[in-house]
C-alpha cells in the first residue's frame, strides 16, 4: 500500500514518567491516563500508514509538548512544566517540584529533540499536511474557561476563526480556510454526524505545535477527538479494542477520503 502523504504528530497519547521524575512523582497510573488524551496513541498509530509519524512516550503532566519552552509554572500550572493534571491533582509530592537545572535537563533530552525532528520530518518532499492528533474530554475540565461545558465530536483547528479564516491581517493561520472545511466536510460525512458535531477552531483554536509552524512550507491541522467515540462512560480508563479499532478505522477513510480529492481539486 502506497503511504498517505501526511506527517502526523501524536503528543499527548504517552504514559510514561521520564526516569529522572519518579522520586518527584505524585500521580498514579489512573491519573497519568485521565490528564493525557486516553490512548490516543492508539487511536492515531498511522506510522506505516502514512510518509511521517512522530509520537512521544513521555506523559504530558511531566513534558508538554504543545506548549512553548518559556510557558512554565508558576504563571501557567498548565504549561510545558506542569504544577497539576487538568483534575488539579498536584503532579509532584510536596516539596519536590523541580528547580529549574533538573527542568532544563529535561527539556534538552525530550522537548528539544522533538522540535528538531518535526523539523527534519517536515523537509520531505511528499508531505502535503501535517496533523497534529489529539483526543479531548467530553466536557470541559475544572482548569479550563468554560469548566462542564459539552463539547463536539470532532474540533479542527488552524488557529483561525469558525470559518477557518484568519482573525487579523496579522494571524496567519496555519493551513488555508479551504483546506480546513474540507476536511471538515470529510469528517461529517465518515462519521454520519450533525453539522454542529464538527467544528472549526471551537473550542480550540490549535496549539503550539501547529502554532510553531506557521511558517512552515507544510499545512497543519489539529484534530481533536471526542473521547466518548472510544471511551466507556462508566469504565472511561479500560482500554476498548474493538471501539478504538472502529473509530481508527474511520479516522484513516478520512484521512485516505481528504488526501485523495485534495489531490486532485
Amino acid at each position: 500500500m502506497k503511504k498517505l502523504p501526511l506527517l502526523i504528530t501524536v503528543v499527548h497519547g504517552g504514559e510514561q514518567i521520564p526516569v529522572e521524575l519518579k522520586k518527584h512523582n505524585n500521580l498514579t497510573y489512573s491519573d497519568i491516563l485521565e490528564d493525557i488524551d486516553t490512548f490516543s496513541g492508539d487511536i492515531y498509530d498511522f506510522s506505516e500508514e502514512v510518509q511521517q509519524y512522530l509520537d512521544t512516550e513521555i506523559a504530558r503532566p511531566y513534558i508538554d509538548l504543545n506548549r512553548e519552552v518559556d510557558d512554565r509554572p508558576p504563571e501557567n500550572k498548565d504549561g510545558v512544566i506542569k504544577t497539576e493534571t487538568v483534575f488539579q491533582k498536584p503532579v509532584y509530592k510536596q516539596g519536590k517540584f523541580l528547580n529549574n537545572v533538573l527542568i532544563d535537563q529535561i527539556l534538552q533530552k525530550y522537548y528539544y529533540p522533538f522540535f528538531r525532528t518535526l523539523k527534519d520530518m517536515e523537509c520531505s518532499p511528499d508531505i502535503i499536511v501535517g496533523f497534529d492528533c489529539h483526543t479531548m474530554l467530553s466536557y470541559s475540565p475544572p482548569i479550563s474557561n468554560d469548566p462542564g461545558e459539552k463539547r463536539p465530536l470532532v474540533c479542527l483547528s488552524n488557529k483561525g476563526d469558525r470559518d477557518g479564516k484568519s482573525e487579523s491581517e496579522r494571524a496567519k493561520t496555519t493551513c488555508s480556510p479551504e483546506l480546513i472545511r474540507q476536511l471538515r466536510e470529510h469528517f461529517l460525512k465518515v462519521f454520519d454526524c450533525p453539522p454542529d458535531q464538527v467544528r472549526i477552531n471551537d473550542p480550540f483554536q490549535g496549539g503550539y505545535i501547529i502554532h510553531s509552524r506557521r511558517q512552515s512550507s507544510v499545512s497543519w491541522v489539529q484534530i481533536e477527538l471526542n473521547r466518548k467515540l472510544y471511551l466507556n462512560s462508566r469504565q472511561p480508563l479500560k482500554k476498548n479494542n474493538e471501539k478504538i479499532k472502529e473509530v481508527k478505522k474511520l479516522i484513516f477513510k478520512v484521512f485516505e477520503d481528504f488526501v485523495r480529492n485534495w489531490q486532485n481539486k
